[in-house]
């Protein structure tokens, strides 16, 4: 049977503290029913949230995939974010790391993924 185009694994981190305080500021009482929200610890970065998310989906991961790393904030500047994550994993060399950055980063990485489906 050929192999189906789609998607092998995804992976999820939400980090451990909780934003429940939904106020603008400290005078006007919360709003009720307002969101709680999932905040990242001081020293947790997208980088480092996506290590942790892909921690147990790398390990089944052979050569000829891809890492696509989108976030609308990189933590740095001068290197790759998707290298870092890359090597912190320990994948395969034969697994291609590219990083996305900006707004519209992940809808970018849901595009190429299609595109390479129907080459």
């Amino acid at each position: 049977m050929p192999e189906q185009p789609g998607i092998d694994a995804y992976a999820a981190y939400l980090p451990a503290y909780v934003l429940a305080d939904n106020r603008l500021d400290a005078t006007t009482p919360p709003r009720p029913g307002g969101p709680a929200r999932g905040v990242a610890a001081f020293d947790e970065d997208t980088v480092t949230m996506a290590v942790e998310a892909l921690r147990h989906v790398a390990a089944a991961t052979g050569p000829g995939r891809q890492l696509l790393f989108a976030t609308t904030n990189a933590p740095y500047e001068a290197k790759t974010s998707a290298g870092v994550a890359h090597e912190a994993l320990g994948l395969d060399p034969g697994i291609a790391a590219v990083d996305l950055r900006g707004h519209r980063s992940g809808a970018t990485a849901l595009d190429l993924v299609v595109r390479s489906w129907f080459r």
